[in-house]
């Protein structure tokens, strides 16, 4: 979308944050093909004190992220203790995964397993004790998380991770 910032994708799936562009609409044909073929990745900001921002809509979205998280007004340079500031950066939005494997697997022992599951579903939670029973192996580049995909596989809040 026009506004959003892209950066490139490297041989190693990393984002060079230092080839970071916003796109303008004269422009937004191309980087959308980039975008497809994962050599651009369109991110998202990490707060700090000089972090490059979007235009339009994109920077609309942000700041209304960053106002309902109480971040707006937050100072990121700490004066007493200067290592602890942040200029911020950007992240991809999306990611790649590869050598993604499954597989079933035994069921744990009780005694492994942690309170939670001792506890049981509670009301509200998207999740079956018989569920557990995979065993996912995939790999990332180095800034994306896995707890994030396996949420997406799993489909379930945040809160039950």
């Amino acid at each position: 979308m026009s506004g959003d910032v892209v950066g490139r994708i490297d041989d190693v799936g990393q984002l060079d944050t230092n080839s970071m562009i916003t796109v303008e609409d004269r422009t937004l044909p191309r980087i959308t093909r980039n975008c497809s073929l994962n050599r651009l990745v369109v991110t998202g900001q990490l707060p700090g004190s000089t972090v490059m921002t979007p235009n339009g809509t994109p920077k609309d979205i942000e700041q209304t992220v960053l106002k309902d998280m109480g971040l707006d007004d937050a100072d990121w340079q700490v004066e007493k203790i200067p290592r602890l500031s942040t200029k911020g950066t950007r992240r991809p939005l999306v990611t790649t995964f590869k050598e993604f494997q499954f597989e079933p697997v035994p069921i744990a022992g009780l005694e492994t397993m942690g309170e939670k599951w001792h506890d049981g579903v509670q009301a509200g939670q998207r999740w079956h004790p018989e569920g557990a029973c995979i065993r996912f192996r995939f790999t990332l580049p180095s800034g994306s998380y896995a707890t994030t995909l396996l949420r997406e596989f799993m489909r379930s809040p945040l809160s039950q991770l």
